[in-house]
């Protein structure tokens, strides 16, 4: 077992290394800290691992009959690490489908972006042609 001087925090020498897993978007490691007198054992210091993409699942394929429509859902496009979920704030087209077109469902405009809460409104809508 080590020991941690406050001394290391304050200089900056203290270093979380994430090791073993990928994906890990979590840990922990539990201290005991004394001020030579009293303690408190087993103080646990949480860590949030921010991954340096964001991951997402684009699932299974998504029927459309031809000439029909789909609306697009946030459970079509499922984040795969929870530090994100709260925080993409614009997805990006950077390519129209060959054969169809995501687009507002109020005026059939083709779109290039779109935000998490047009999305949840059920606001996106792709077409096939």
């Amino acid at each position: 077992m080590g020991f941690l001087v406050f001394v290391c925090v304050n200089q900056k020498r203290l270093h979380y290394v994430q090791a073993g897993g990928q994906n890990q978007t979590q840990d922990y490691f539990l201290l005991d800290v004394t001020n030579g007198i009293l303690w408190i054992r087993g103080l646990q210091v949480n860590i949030i691992i921010v991954p340096e993409h964001i991951y997402l699942s684009s699932g299974d394929p998504v029927p459309v009959d031809e000439g029909g429509n789909i609306t697009l859902l946030p459970s079509l496009l499922p984040l795969l690490s929870p530090y994100y979920a709260n925080r993409v704030t614009e997805y990006r087209i950077i390519r129209q489908a060959r054969h169809g077109a995501v687009y507002f469902s109020s005026n059939k405009v083709a779109i290039m972006r779109c935000t998490p809460q047009q999305l949840q409104a059920g606001l996106i809508q792709v077409r096939k042609r």
